[in-house]
């Protein structure tokens, strides 16, 4: 049951992202929708102007790192 409620609420998230007008260079809105839902999610988002990051409580530096890299904005 985990897996279809992880999959149910990033749906909501993606649709949520969707709806926020997101042209490049203006995507302050979209970042701040997804800054305060990792809030919400118990993570420790960092943010730079409009770009963000988490790094996972699992972090280990002693084993390989995965970067998962994505742009917010759209093309007018």
């Amino acid at each position: 049951m985990e897996i279809e409620k992880l999959t149910a609420d990033a749906v909501n998230v993606l649709k949520n992202m969707v709806n926020i007008p997101s042209i490049s260079r203006d995507e302050k809105n979209v970042a701040d929708y997804l800054e305060q839902y990792l809030k919400d999610s118990s993570l420790q988002p960092q943010r730079y102007g409009n770009n963000i990051w988490c790094i996972s409580p699992y972090y280990n530096k002693g084993k390989a790192t995965l970067l998962l890299n994505a742009h917010m904005d759209t093309v007018k």
